[in-house]
């Protein structure tokens, strides 16, 4: 199981949890809310033909276009950012770019349970099929709160799930 994984790299995982959960107690941070991807939205055509192009800015305020970016360069960060360790994760839209291509932020929340004072969460997988219930929480006060100032950013399902007789959704008999 997934805990035996967390056993093997137990070391490296400890330092980098405490790291990482560091910033929620330094801040009194429930959730952090950051973008999903760095770039502009990238389409399937411009990746299936290694076309797309990306400005991106490498930390001293100098935005460079870059040709042929690929998604991991833009979603690193969502993609493969911390992996190696438990972290509650949700996607959610804000609406579209200018060109209408879907836009979307992420929270992250703290791993494991607030003021642990040892590390058996971690290893413990029975816990870990409920660890995240709070975080789900305080994901739903901020987007009712964000959807209630904003509707037009909730989500919409695509035609494809919900228009016509061959919908995804339409109930098979």
């Amino acid at each position: 199981p997934e805990s035996h994984f967390r056993y093997a790299v137990s070391r490296w995982q400890l330092d980098t949890i405490a790291a990482w959960n560091s910033l929620f107690d330094l801040y009194d941070l429930d959730l952090i809310v950051a973008p999903v991807s760095f770039c502009d939205a990238l389409t399937y055509a411009c990746l299936a033909n290694s076309t797309c192009s990306a400005q991106f800015d490498n930390g001293d305020g100098v935005y460079r276009t870059i040709r042929s970016a690929s998604i991991s360069d833009c979603n690193f960060v969502s993609y493969e950012t911390y992996k190696h360790i438990p972290i509650p994760k949700l996607i959610f839209p804000v609406g579209t770019d200018p060109d209408g291509n879907p836009v979307s932020m992420a929270f992250w929340g703290r791993s494991g349970p607030k003021n642990a004072t040892d590390s058996t969460w971690l290893y413990d997988d029975a816990a870990a099929k409920t660890a995240d219930i709070p975080f789900l929480h305080n994901v739903k006060a901020v987007l009712d709160a964000i959807y209630a100032t904003d509707p037009s950013l909730a989500r919409v399902e695509p035609e494809l799930v919900t228009i016509g007789n061959d919908n995804l959704f339409q109930r098979r008999t």
